[in-house]
């Protein structure tokens, strides 16, 4: 800034750069979708080894499982030993679970090579395995936990898999996952896997897998713990929806009763609970779990503008419904559950597959039950408060200017979602510095009002038949024939 003040300065234009004020704003993020579930258990891992310095041949990977191990070459398959008989090799493993350490001991009267290489193929797990990992292809996400179906049986062998293959074909771009360690309860591991989540602020939606929800206690007890994590999630600064399909087997409590146990803004659950899909292993239509229902829809949400829920949203690469299932979605059943805070899908006349209305379970206000605000909620909280941290404000002297800085990366924060549609509007913006002796003077204190971009649910059209618009003659004919003639 120039200081007019401090003696005689040319008449001209000066342009000065304040860096307090003109943070950029980081624009509104991708929606990015994580999995947590049961996955194949282990990655698969081939590599050469060679005798040539020795009998030992200490293998790449930690935490193989010793009964996966194959060593072969081109001429034949080697034999382990088998205690006390000596075959042409013996596996020596130290440590333990993820950190084992794997060698390859050659017996020296058995038939492995030492002048050329063999091959060894094996199972692992490592200690990255059941960590949080991220993907943005498919290919990447298969080769840590496997193929969705067994490519001899057809059966359906990874759940974490199958769910991120339609994901991934319903639109989402980015997907984490958090494999089930297998150790403890099943409530336990779905616990510990979702607290690896806790601190990651990129993820928005979360698809826990509950393969084993086959009845209301168990799906109940599910939800409660689901909604703890969220409210934690939040109150840390992690705001996240979660959507919850249920496995086919599920009877019992109906959808709408645990809807309402639930009553939380940010659990979407997804219903009927069986869907057809098609096996091309096997080359059938089979009836698989909602649970891949809801990871679908989770794709979709990731696909789309924040500012756009679920209904009416097709829902791509399932074959329909199960006739048995499809029977029990009638008008008055599907307006049940859907006034309770069921996402229910249907067969359109167009025979798509969509959400009918896609609710939170929480219905006790147009806010709380529509997705799209919820979600426009957490990206208003998410762009402000990265906006503010980068700004670096927090620490340094307040000044004169400190507030209009604060005001001003607001301000650009709200108009970036203004622009992109995601809000549809906001009203006084107002910041101040707090004072003593009733405030804290180290608080700059800012408030605003802001307007959601609302869905459109209903059209409601009203006609009636004039029938004062026209005249009415008839004519009689010689041959006794008639005919009816209107004119307008």
């Amino acid at each position: 800034m120039v200081d007019f003040r401090s003696g005689y300065v040319p008449p001209g234009v000066y342009v000065t750069a304040d860096s307090s004020g003109s943070v950029g704003v980081v624009g509104v993020g991708a929606t990015v979708v994580c999995l947590v579930g049961r996955g194949l258990g282990y990655n698969t891992f081939t590599e050469t080894v060679s005798f040539a310095g020795g009998n030992v041949a200490p293998l790449t990977q930690q935490g193989i499982d010793p009964e996966s191990i194959v060593v072969f070459d081109s001429s034949q398959t080697y034999v382990e030993d088998a205690s006390p008989t000596l075959h042409d090799y013996s596996v020596v493993q130290t440590g333990s679970g993820p950190t084992l350490v794997t060698t390859i001991n050659r017996e020296p009267s058995g038939a492995l090579p030492t002048s050329t290489t063999v091959t060894v193929h094996d199972h692992y797990t490592n200690s990255t395995y059941y960590g949080l990992n991220s993907f943005s292809d498919y290919a990447s996400f298969v080769d840590v936990y496997g193929q969705p179906f067994d490519p001899s049986t057809g059966n359906l062998i990874s759940p974490l898999s199958m769910a991120a293959q339609v994901a991934f074909q319903n639109g989402a771009n980015v997907i984490f996952a958090v494999s089930l360690s297998g150790t403890g309860s099943t409530a336990s591991q779905f616990a510990a896997a979702l607290a690896l989540t806790l601190t990651n602020f990129d993820i928005n939606i979360v698809v826990p897998l509950y393969e084993d929800a086959t009845n209301g206690t168990t799906a109940e007890s599910y939800l409660g713990a689901l909604e703890s994590y969220l409210v934690t999630a939040e109150a840390d600064g992690y705001p996240r929806i979660a959507l919850v399909g249920l496995p086919q087997a599920f009877t019992g409590t109906g959808p709408d009763v645990l809807a309402t146990q639930v009553a939380y803004r940010r659990i979407v659950l997804v219903w009927p609970q069986a869907f057809q899909f098609y096996n091309s292993i096997n080359n059938v239509t089979q009836t698989v779990d909602g649970i891949y229902f809801a990871a679908a829809c989770a794709g979709v949400l990731a696909g789309q503008a924040i500012n756009r829920g679920l209904t009416r949203s097709q829902i791509k690469n399932f074959s329909g419904i199960p006739l048995a299932v499809a029977q029990t979605l009638t008008g008055t059943n599907k307006n049940l559950w859907s006034s309770k805070g069921v996402s229910v899908a249907e067969v359109n006349r167009n025979s798509q597959l969509v959400v009918r209305h896609g609710v939170t379970t929480d219905v006790s206000s147009v806010q709380n039950r529509e997705i799209s605000i919820v979600r426009e909620q957490d990206a208003l909280f998410d762009l402000i408060q990265i906006s503010l941290n980068q700004a670096n404000l927090i620490g340094t002297p307040i000044i004169a200017t400190t507030a209009m800085s604060v005001k001003a990366i607001i301000s650009s924060a709200l108009e970036t979602l203004l622009t992109a549609g995601t809000i549809a509007g906001y009203t006084n913006l107002l910041v101040r510095q707090q004072a003593l002796p009733g405030g804290d003077p180290t608080v700059i204190e800012c408030t605003f009002s802001w307007q959601p971009t609302y869905p459109l649910n209903y059209i409601t059209v009203v006609f009636s038949l004039d029938l004062n618009t026209g005249n009415l003659t008839t004519t009689d004919t010689a041959s006794s024939s008639s005919s009816v003639a209107v004119t307008a």
